[in-house]
């Protein structure tokens, strides 16, 4: 493809941000271009992603919800078990349905991915371009990268935990290692027939195991446990050793997995706000509010980013207005997300046991409602997260 010396609006980065918000801007008055550092086998690997009905309502609202789930599996009701097999809690989730009318879901990342790129007009994705700097010149910004410089009026960063655009406008603080590895694992691995449309949780000493399943025949897994060195990733021996005394299937899913599909990562995060600027230029998904994985909600997040910059730059204001009021609407509450997703994967992962006893047993006695207002907390309502003002 031939690359454009300058476009009006870059969109750096293509992962799910950067793609749902292409999607929503493919019918606006704004011209624009996607430009995304990985080749186009970018978009076919991962594992599975949580899909809450947030993130399905905006799915919904690009016409690909039914497309995105016809390799998944909806989600109904999550337990959560000791790592000794003990039952400590079953959520009943469809309560939570109801607000967005629509379901959850557990979905191939790839699947996703897939679908929100064939919403992207030809010519506004340009693949294998990395952005290896941005320089503001007072009247436009100079993207600059192995196929030399080009110009754009404004700039989105959409380019991830390390993203290229937060380092070049705010680059402190830096992401945050959170003390722990996330593993995730997808193989043909029928789940039993009582765990249909359930998530399984599995609590244990530094560390979770959970299981969904994705599709027909196909099982989704994950696992996190804590690690010192986030430079030194563990190995599946490494994890066969943690998990080896866990309930089943803790050891065999790990065990049978296909090499391709072990994807071991250091989990950091930064719930921090990027400060407001007069210049175009803001931030989207991980770039954003970079969070870790214990509340499901990375992806969806993402999604809404897309749902209100795409709608703020759709309506004919000025680009700066239109950033400033996608950020007065998303900032804060993605970051509330974040900070939950911090205090969740603190509480996993404590070292001591009387600190899990405590986790445990807290559990076991709390209401169901009040769980489920947890997760509701995460989620959010579109009346709370102010969805429906926006236009």
């Amino acid at each position: 493809m031939i690359k454009r010396d300058a476009v009006p609006i870059a969109i750096v980065g293509g992962g799910v941000a950067g793609l749902a918000l292409g999607a929503f801007l493919a019918p606006a008055r704004h011209d624009w271009t996607i430009v995304e550092s990985r080749p186009a086998s970018a978009l076919k690997g991962g594992a599975a992603l949580a899909m809450a009905p947030n993130a399905m309502w905006v799915l919904r609202r690009l016409g690909v919800a039914d497309r995105v789930t016809k390799e998944g599996s909806v989600i109904t009701r999550y337990h959560f078990n000791r790592s000794d097999g003990r039952s400590l809690k079953v959520v009943d989730m469809t309560p939570l349905f109801r607000p967005w009318g629509e379901q959850a879901w557990c979905v191939p990342r790839s699947d996703l991915l897939a679908s929100l790129e064939r919403l992207i007009p030809e010519g506004h994705l340009e693949l294998g371009t990395p952005v290896e700097g941005v320089q503001d010149t007072g009247q436009t910004f100079i993207l600059e990268g192995s196929g030399g410089p080009r110009q754009a009026l404004a700039v989105i960063g959409a380019d991830g935990a390390w993203s290229t655009v937060r380092q070049a406008f705010w680059p402190r603080p830096e992401p945050q290692y959170q003390g722990f590895v996330a593993v995730r694992g997808t193989l043909d691995w029928e789940v039993p027939a009582a765990l249909h449309a359930s998530v399984m949780q599995i609590w244990g000493p530094q560390g979770e195991f959970g299981f969904a399943p994705m599709g027909q025949g196909r099982t989704y897994w994950f696992a996190t446990l804590a690690w010192p060195d986030p430079q030194s990733l563990p190995t599946r021996d490494h994890l066969l050793k943690h998990f080896h005394d866990w309930c089943d299937p803790v050891e065999t899913l790990i065990a049978v997995t296909p090499e391709a599909s072990l994807l071991i990562h250091p989990i950091y995060d930064r719930p921090v706000p990027f400060p407001e600027t007069d210049r175009p230029v803001t931030l989207i998904g991980d770039a954003a509010h970079l969070m870790t994985p214990n509340t499901g909600q990375g992806a969806c997040q993402s999604l809404l980013d897309a749902y209100v910059l795409g709608k703020a730059l759709g309506n004919g204001q000025s680009l700066t207005r239109a950033f400033s009021q996608y950020r007065a609407v998303r900032s804060e509450r993605a970051l509330a997300v974040a900070r939950l997703s911090r205090r969740l994967g603190q509480v996993i992962h404590h070292p001591q046991p009387i600190w899990r006893q405590i986790r445990d047993g807290a559990i076991v006695l709390a209401p169901e409602i009040f769980i489920r207002k947890g997760m509701a907390d995460a989620i959010g309502t579109p009346e709370k997260l102010a969805l429906y003002k926006t236009k």
